[in-house]
């Protein structure tokens, strides 16, 4: 599934559209990156840069737009909310994706565990961390990996809103675990990922899952694997669990393909 989008886009936002279902508010102290600031029930929109000078202003992109999809149905109606911002004919071609986030849900594998067997290719060691039973990994590309149950039981003690999918998974009465990646800066228009939005699973093979017999819940794989010398790195690779990681993909594939089924009604 798709967990976050932030789009940017060079035209101005409709502001009696925005006044009509929200309070635009200016940020006369420029201590943001743009100067107003609109809450829609499901959308954030932020337009006019203006914290920096005229030239470098001129060099952010006008108007930015965050969503959740799991605040729409399916695709179909995220873009008639997205479209209806402008007052100006615009198309998915239009809006640049400055980040995106994925997100898969797997039974079981909560993040102590998971300690013991997950390696993230291609990061600094000091950019992998492991607070408050999450799993941190990578800058650009971010990967969060932590209990999906915990959190949305966090979010109803606070009274906040969840979806009818994430009472499900409570009320399946299973441990979920959360595999999230964040990408930034992904060079994709909005209409790139309608074409592909498959493509974006080749992320989780960044992942190496190695198998566990259930006894040691204690080593750090991230630290042990680029510690290890290339003869027993050999060894180690013939212990990765290359199919979780395919289910890990599959999930999202599943998830994000329904999403982009059109609904009858919205």
């Amino acid at each position: 599934m798709i967990d976050y989008l932030s789009l940017i886009i060079n035209l101005t936002p409709n502001k009696d559209y925005l006044e009509y279902h929200g309070e635009i508010i200016d940020d006369k102290s420029r201590k943001n990156i743009y100067r107003f600031m609109c809450k829609l029930p499901k959308a954030l929109v932020l337009f006019y840069p203006h914290k920096f000078n005229d030239e470098r202003n001129a060099k952010i992109t006008f108007t930015k737009v965050i969503v959740n999809p799991k605040d729409f149905t399916c695709y179909e109606e995220l873009e008639s909310h997205l479209f209806a911002l402008f007052d100006e004919d615009v198309t998915a071609k239009d809006f640049i994706i400055s980040r995106i986030d994925i997100a898969a849900d797997m039974e079981g594998l909560l993040g102590e565990s998971l300690l013991a067997t997950v390696n993230i290719k291609h990061i600094r060691t000091d950019t992998f961390s492991f607070y408050r039973g999450t799993i941190y990994g990578g800058s650009s590309p971010r990967i969060r990996i932590y209990d999906k149950v915990k959190e949305i039981k966090a979010r109803i003690r606070k009274d906040i809103q969840v979806t009818e999918y994430e009472r499900s998974l409570v009320d399946s009465g299973k441990r979920w675990t959360r595999f999230e990646i964040q990408i930034r800066k992904s060079n994709k228009t909005l209409q790139d990922m309608i074409d592909n939005y498959e493509g974006f699973a080749s992320q989780y093979d960044r992942l190496e899952i190695f198998k566990n017999d259930g006894h040691d819940q204690s080593g750090v794989m991230q630290i042990i694997y680029k510690n290890v010398n290339r003869k027993f790195r050999k060894q180690l690779d013939e212990l990765k669990d290359n199919d979780f990681v395919e289910q890990i993909k599959a999930r999202y594939i599943e998830g994000v393909k329904k999403w982009f089924i059109p609904k009858e009604t919205f």
